[in-house]
Protein backbone atom coordinates (compact mmCIF):
# COMPACT_ATOMS: atom_id res chain seq x y z
CA UNK A 1 0.00 0.00 0.00
CA UNK A 2 2.69 2.20 0.71
CA UNK A 3 4.45 1.86 -2.72
CA UNK A 4 0.64 2.21 -4.16
CA UNK A 5 0.39 5.41 -2.36
CA UNK A 6 4.32 6.93 -3.20
CA UNK A 7 3.64 6.11 -7.20
CA UNK A 8 0.08 7.66 -6.85
CA UNK A 9 2.00 10.81 -5.55
CA UNK A 10 4.03 10.70 -7.65
CA UNK A 11 1.81 11.12 -10.48
CA UNK A 12 0.35 13.86 -9.58
CA UNK A 13 3.43 15.59 -8.28
CA UNK A 14 5.71 14.54 -12.03
CA UNK A 15 5.75 17.76 -14.24
CA UNK A 16 6.35 15.86 -17.28
CA UNK A 17 3.12 13.41 -16.34
CA UNK A 18 -0.06 13.56 -18.92
CA UNK A 19 -2.79 15.52 -17.27
CA UNK A 20 -5.52 12.32 -17.42
CA UNK A 21 -3.56 10.38 -15.45
CA UNK A 22 -2.59 12.97 -12.73
CA UNK A 23 -6.24 13.64 -12.71
CA UNK A 24 -6.91 9.64 -12.10
CA UNK A 25 -4.25 9.40 -9.73
CA UNK A 26 -5.85 11.73 -7.99
CA UNK A 27 -8.88 10.23 -7.61
CA UNK A 28 -6.92 7.47 -6.29
CA UNK A 29 -5.95 9.33 -3.98
CA UNK A 30 -9.13 10.31 -2.33
CA UNK A 31 -10.34 7.08 -2.05
CA UNK A 32 -6.94 5.85 0.22
CA UNK A 33 -7.67 9.06 2.40
CA UNK A 34 -11.45 8.40 2.89
CA UNK A 35 -10.82 4.79 3.15
CA UNK A 36 -7.49 4.14 4.94
CA UNK A 37 -6.86 6.01 7.55
CA UNK A 38 -3.70 4.59 8.05
CA UNK A 39 -2.51 6.13 4.83
CA UNK A 40 -2.60 9.39 6.43
CA UNK A 41 1.02 8.73 7.65
CA UNK A 42 2.52 7.99 4.40
CA UNK A 43 0.25 11.32 2.77
CA UNK A 44 1.29 14.24 5.11
CA UNK A 45 4.69 14.86 4.04
CA UNK A 46 3.72 15.71 0.54
CA UNK A 47 -0.01 17.06 1.19
CA UNK A 48 0.97 20.68 0.78
CA UNK A 49 2.53 19.97 -2.62
CA UNK A 50 -0.35 17.72 -3.24
CA UNK A 51 -2.97 20.19 -2.25
CA UNK A 52 -0.84 22.97 -4.91
CA UNK A 53 -0.91 20.55 -7.90
CA UNK A 54 -4.67 19.44 -7.30
CA UNK A 55 -5.06 22.81 -7.05
CA UNK A 56 -3.45 23.65 -10.84
CA UNK A 57 -5.29 20.46 -12.18
CA UNK A 58 -8.37 21.63 -10.74
CA UNK A 59 -7.76 24.87 -13.05
CA UNK A 60 -6.57 23.17 -16.35
CA UNK A 61 -9.05 20.84 -16.52
CA UNK A 62 -12.18 22.68 -14.48
CA UNK A 63 -13.48 18.95 -13.37
CA UNK A 64 -16.07 19.55 -10.44
CA UNK A 65 -15.04 15.74 -9.34
CA UNK A 66 -11.49 17.17 -8.55
CA UNK A 67 -12.98 19.22 -5.56
CA UNK A 68 -14.33 16.82 -3.76
CA UNK A 69 -10.52 15.39 -4.01
CA UNK A 70 -9.86 18.89 -2.34
CA UNK A 71 -12.12 19.20 0.37
CA UNK A 72 -11.25 15.67 1.63
CA UNK A 73 -7.33 16.70 2.15
CA UNK A 74 -8.65 19.45 3.75
CA UNK A 75 -10.86 18.20 5.93
CA UNK A 76 -8.47 15.08 6.42
CA UNK A 77 -5.23 17.22 6.90
CA UNK A 78 -6.59 20.55 8.64
CA UNK A 79 -3.46 21.35 10.43
CA UNK A 80 -1.04 20.38 7.59
CA UNK A 81 -2.73 22.55 5.25
CA UNK A 82 -2.90 25.24 7.24
CA UNK A 83 0.11 27.11 6.32
CA UNK A 84 -1.17 27.05 2.78
CA UNK A 85 -5.06 28.01 3.52
CA UNK A 86 -4.53 32.12 2.43
CA UNK A 87 -3.06 30.59 -0.92
CA UNK A 88 -5.50 28.31 -1.02
CA UNK A 89 -8.26 30.48 -1.09
CA UNK A 90 -6.67 33.30 -3.44
CA UNK A 91 -6.48 30.53 -5.70
CA UNK A 92 -9.76 29.44 -5.78
CA UNK A 93 -11.39 32.77 -5.84
CA UNK A 94 -9.13 33.69 -8.80
CA UNK A 95 -10.14 30.13 -10.65
CA UNK A 96 -13.67 31.20 -9.97
CA UNK A 97 -13.18 35.04 -11.49
CA UNK A 98 -12.21 33.47 -14.56
CA UNK A 99 -14.86 30.92 -14.32
CA UNK A 100 -16.98 33.92 -14.27
CA UNK A 101 -15.13 36.00 -16.71
CA UNK A 102 -15.25 33.20 -19.18
CA UNK A 103 -19.31 32.41 -18.79
CA UNK A 104 -19.84 35.84 -19.00
CA UNK A 105 -18.58 35.83 -22.73
CA UNK A 106 -20.59 32.69 -23.57
CA UNK A 107 -23.68 34.80 -22.59
CA UNK A 108 -22.22 38.13 -24.26
CA UNK A 109 -21.84 35.62 -27.56
CA UNK A 110 -25.41 34.37 -26.93
CA UNK A 111 -26.99 37.54 -26.77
Amino acid sequence: MQECLRLLIKSVLTKEEALPVKVEASFAIEAFIQDQHRTHVYLQPQICALTVELLQILRSTENDDLTNVLQKIVCAFVDDIAPIAYDICVHLASTFSELMESSGDVDSKLS
